[in-house]
């Protein structure tokens, strides 16, 4: 979430604010109407990225000739920031501060262009989730905006209800990074688990 400890030999204490990878991420919806599957391909293609995406701006920004076709590939016209999870209790007590309703007021300004036409932000505050749209009036109308986020949320809670289905849960290959397997050796393997597990 920009914080994270990615190279032992460099120290952030001494640092303000996060250090967010901007990178692009091809989500194949080649899964038909097999929910679950769609998700396992898109955890799978999200845990995929080296280094959570940070070699991507490295690249871009200082590879130079070698990454000349890196700068010129347009910015996506969404951007999706995860921003972690924050456990309001224990924040409060540790640090004596934590998240206010408040609003923030003008995130940039006015004549700051933005990156996406349309911004996702998420976090997860207490156990709840929260999402918050933000576009650019120039490039998009509002109700534009307005019916990204309803799709959005009717979306989030097709992925819930299947979650919470019997037919939910199973593992993907980064669930076993360190075996090496692909989905279909995986699939092998649990299925030989299963025969197994059945026969005693």
């Amino acid at each position: 979430h920009g914080r994270e400890q990615l190279f032992e030999d460099v120290n952030l204490s001494r640092t303000v604010g996060w250090f967010t990878a901007m990178y692009p991420l091809v989500l194949e919806t080649g899964a038909g109407n097999d929910l679950g599957r769609w998700i396992r391909d898109v955890k799978e293609a999200v845990n995929a990225v080296p280094n959570r995406g940070v070699g991507f701006g490295v690249l871009r920004a200082f590879g130079g000739e070698k990454a000349a076709g890196l700068r010129q590939i347009p910015e996506a016209g969404v951007g999706f920031n995860y921003l972690g999870q924050f456990d309001e209790k224990n924040s409060q007590q540790q640090a004596g501060v934590g998240t206010s309703s408040e609003t923030l007021g003008a995130e940039r300004h006015p004549e700051n262009r933005r990156i996406h036409a349309l911004e996702v932000g998420a976090l997860i505050v207490d156990g709840r989730l929260q999402v918050r749209f933000s576009y650019s009036r120039d490039q998009l109308r509002r109700e534009t905006a307005q019916n990204w986020a309803e799709t959005y949320l009717e979306e989030l809670r097709q992925v819930l209800q299947h979650c919470l289905s019997s037919e939910a849960g199973g593992y993907s290959p980064s669930d076993f990074e360190e075996a090496g397997l692909d989905e279909e050796e995986l699939e092998e393997l649990m299925e030989e688990l299963d025969e197994n597990w059945d026969a005693e």
